[in-house]
């Protein structure tokens, strides 16, 4: 069973058949995503474009370093 997103959850999404996560802000009219990195801008959502939410980040395991010298 999925989860629905709602205002203010991290989403895994596709705009324009591009995959992002970001912070879902649904308004009446249109949808914002937020980005958590302050260097990449919000994306605002209107009728017509290409977006679909594929699901909603409950979990994140991070070991990037860990994972980065297996490569080596």
């Amino acid at each position: 069973r999925s989860l629905s997103a709602r205002r203010g959850d991290l989403v895994v999404v596709i705009v324009e058949g591009d995959v992002i996560v970001r912070t879902i802000d649904r308004r009446e009219h249109y949808t914002i995503l937020h980005p958590e990195n302050p260097d990449y801008a919000s994306t605002i959502i209107g009728k017509g474009r290409d977006f679909s939410v594929w699901g909603v980040v409950t979990t994140i395991i991070r070991s990037f370093k860990a994972f980065s010298s297996f490569l080596e």
